[in-house]
């Protein structure tokens, strides 16, 4: 799966589609460090 960057502005909502390639844990963040602190940060499975 390829890397995709979404800009966002405050208060704003997203949503996107992922295709996973492979079945795996996959992490979603942002680069920006207090956004991590404020858990926009996770994981997610994707199982065969």
């Amino acid at each position: 799966m390829q890397g995709t960057t979404i800009p966002l502005v405050q208060g704003a909502l997203e949503t996107f589609v992922v295709t996973p390639d492979k079945p795996a844990m996959w992490l979603y963040h942002s680069h920006v460090v207090s956004h991590a602190d404020a858990e926009m940060i996770g994981l997610f499975t994707i199982e065969e």
